[in-house]
């Protein structure tokens, strides 16, 4: 019998700053998305740029090597349209005052698409060309009493090497004008919420680089927050940058091809093979959770790796019964789902450790911050728990034999005329 595969929660990860700065990718992250994708991850990509189609934006993570479905890219432009939807009917005349992610979700949604008045709304997203006539045009129909809405209010927007002025500065130029102020519908606010929990159902994790809008849009769901620090927030962000916030989230990282180890490891001590959403594992849990690896934080990572266990035959045997009891199981089933269980749950834990070290020994040549005596002695913790009875077997089996050696000598000392060991 074999046991179920694991379903794992989908990862929802922004895209400007976790995978790139304008249109150069940030080393690693192809990688590193591979690698939870490889994990059983489902990979999902969610931003607050609505400048571009969803088309577009597939065809550059094609181009960085990491190829995604179309509905798995998820924007703030859609969750603009989804907003207007539930305020003006379709058909209706939309002024866009943002790029052309904007103009294709709306029509997708069934409404005309207009540069000027008149227009029962107006929508307001980050674009490049943004000038006075745009900002004219829009001020004055939102005046005239159209819906306004803004696809988000990022302040900045993460390019190569500096911050551009983001979404929230064309928005606030709008509003100022106009004398109102918009419905936001990009992260972390609800209708987004909305489009997470339809697309990507009720359980995940956020990976973003801005605390104000990703860690935000994490909490509203629930969902765990794991920050990078590769493009807005950072332990001494610049001018227009986001501090690591206080508490810190669950996971922080330098970047994610950091974080990817931490999030599978983390994964496989909560919850182990799944079937839909009911457990067929016992999650195996550290006595403290795991944070991503961060200067001195790394002995925490460890201390939480060194801690996991594998099933053991009493608990797979209790959790056969109450598969039995559930009707989930045969009880003709029970002994091949124990020893499954067991050998997988054994190999899993060997796979996890080997995560951990490799994690610790990247964040080590990274940060360099242990010694190898350091080193050798937390590797020394993790040694894997198949491995320490029979170095002590090893151990014993060579004492009584030194003991024995030195009692023959001693007796040869005292004795004359013995025979010679030659």
């Amino acid at each position: 019998m074999t046991v179920p595969p694991r379903v794992l929660p989908p990862v929802c990860c922004d895209l400007d700053g976790v995978l790139w700065r304008g249109t150069e990718p940030i080393p690693g992250a192809a990688a590193a998305i591979d690698r939870l994708r490889d994990a059983g991850f489902r990979v999902t990509f969610l931003t607050n740029n609505s400048s571009r189609p969803v088309r577009d934006v597939v065809r550059q993570l094609d181009g960085m090597g990491v190829p995604t479905p179309v509905d798995d890219v998820l924007t703030s432009a859609q969750a603009a349209a989804g907003l207007l939807a539930t305020r003006v009917e379709p058909g209706a005349r939309v002024l866009v005052c943002a790029g052309p992610g904007v103009a294709e979700a709306l029509r997708d949604e069934g409404y005309e698409v207009v540069s000027d008045s008149p227009a029962a709304a107006v929508v307001v997203g980050w674009h490049r060309d943004f000038d006075f006539e745009r900002l004219d045009r829009a001020a004055s129909a939102v005046r005239d009493g159209a819906v306004f809405i803004a696809t988000n209010v990022d302040a900045t927007y993460p390019a190569e090497g500096r911050l551009l002025p983001g979404s929230g500065a064309i928005v606030a130029a709008v509003a100022a004008a106009a004398g109102r102020a918009p419905e936001v519908a990009g992260k972390p606010e609800a209708p987004t919420v909305e489009l997470v929990r339809r697309r990507l159902g009720s359980r995940g994790v956020v990976v973003g680089d801005r605390p104000s809008t990703d860690g935000a849009l994490a909490a509203a769901l629930g969902w765990p927050f794991a920050l990078v620090l590769s493009g807005v927030a950072g332990p001494h962000p610049s001018s227009g940058g986001e501090p690591v916030p206080e508490p810190r989230p669950p996971f922080v990282a330098a970047d994610l091809a950091a974080l990817a180890s931490a999030l599978i490891a983390a994964e496989w001590a909560r919850g182990w093979p799944r079937s839909g959403s009911a457990p067929i594992l016992p999650a195996l849990r550290p006595r403290r959770s795991i944070p991503m690896a961060q200067g001195p934080d790394w002995k925490q990572f460890l201390d939480a790796g060194a801690q996991f266990v594998a099933v053991t035959r009493a608990e797979a045997r209790r959790r056969a019964r109450d598969l039995v009891a559930q009707g989930q199981l045969a009880q003709g089933q029970v002994q091949a789902f124990v020893d499954d269980l067991v050998e997988q749950s054994r190999a899993r834990t060997d796979e996890m450790l080997d995560v951990v070290r490799r994690e610790i020994q990247r964040q080590v040549k990274a940060f360099g911050i242990a010694t190898k005596d350091d080193l050798a002695r937390l590797e020394a913790r993790l040694a894997r728990p198949t491995r320490k009875p029979a170095a002590k077997a090893k151990k014993s089996a060579k004492k009584p034999a030194k003991k024995a050696g030195k009692r023959k000598v001693a007796a040869r000392k005292p004795g004359a005329g013995r025979p010679s060991a030659r």
